[in-house]
């Protein structure tokens, strides 16, 4: 499972009071196993009206990393 957004980012910036910044990182890799993916360009399938697709997304081949840089790729 994975979460998906266009932005750097999916928690709030600044933090409410008594919150952790990307404590929302934690809560969904630590805690949950929910991979996240960030600034995805989806600007070209929302330019041709698509709404559905098969999201396909190869393994990295790093062992230890806690970042990368991936090629989705979205057919339909």
């Amino acid at each position: 499972m994975a979460v998906v957004a266009t932005t750097w980012g999916l928690g709030a910036v600044s933090p409410c009071a008594g919150d952790k910044i990307f404590y929302d990182h934690v809560v969904l890799l630590k805690q949950h196993g929910i991979y996240i993916l960030e600034t995805i360009n989806t600007g070209r399938l929302a330019n041709e009206g698509v709404h559905e697709f098969m999201f396909v997304l190869g393994q990295a081949r790093l062992k230890g990393a806690v970042q990368m840089i991936i090629n989705p790729v979205a057919m339909r």
